[in-house]
């Protein structure tokens, strides 16, 4: 079971983004960091985190190489078919899913 809805977490991640100024890469692991040992935390959470922090980045020219391989695992994981059932919001979360894809098949 998720933790959070994937609007939750994006906001978050647009907070974190706006207030640090650091690296995509260690940025992306202080906000996992916020919510690694819930319990109940598990991958589709933190596909959710790199995938609404990869987003941001790219509607800011930033860089997504820094976290390449988290987002490979998530592309290959076929999150977006196990996140169908789980988010409300799912649509929302696709969106930025498929924006981050095609970014990251120009890596």
């Amino acid at each position: 079971m998720m933790l959070m809805n994937y609007s939750d977490y994006k906001k978050g991640a647009e907070e974190f983004y706006q207030d640090l100024n650091s690296p995509l890469e260690e940025l992306s692991y202080i906000y996992e960091g916020e919510f690694i040992n819930y319990d109940g935390y598990g991958f589709l959470d933190r596909s959710c985190i790199f995938i609404s922090l990869a987003q941001i980045a790219i509607e800011d020219t930033v860089d997504i190489s820094e976290i390449r391989e988290e987002l490979k695992e998530i592309f290959e994981s076929n999150v977006a078919e196990k996140l169908k059932k789980e988010l409300e919001d799912f649509e929302i979360f696709y969106n930025d899913y498929l924006e981050v894809q095609r970014e990251y098949s120009k890596l």
